[in-house]
């Protein structure tokens, strides 16, 4: 009877140690999941942040693009317009040249007339 007992207690003994570390090893599963699963959200949440400075990098790209093709544009006019006062410049010399040749003309004949 006593031995038994003693049977008894010990497989209860048994019994209860293994429940504790089947617990132990259930909460540190738990443990261990629950970091799993926090290290996944950074990591998500990382990609995220990566996609929108990615995007952000694309746009300004884009803009840098745009503006670059704005100033080539305007660079284009500056040069046409230069162009046009070059020209503009040499008829109004060219103006001035044929007055002065024409005054220097008109002097010589009075000279010979007088």
């Amino acid at each position: 009877q006593k031995l038994q007992e003693e049977q008894q207690e010990e497989l209860e003994q048994e019994k209860q140690q293994l429940l504790e570390q089947h617990e132990q090893k259930q909460a540190h599963e738990e443990k261990r999941q629950r970091k799993l699963q926090k290290q996944l959200q950074q990591l998500l949440e990382q990609q995220e942040e990566q996609q929108q400075q990615a995007l952000e990098q694309e746009e300004q790209q884009l803009q840098l693009q745009q503006l670059r093709e704005h100033h080539q544009h305007q660079l284009q006019q500056l040069r046409e317009q230069q162009e046009q006062d070059m020209e503009l410049q040499q008829m109004v010399d060219k103006a001035q040249l044929q007055l002065q040749l024409h005054d220097m003309e008109q002097q010589s004949r009075e000279i010979i007339e007088v």
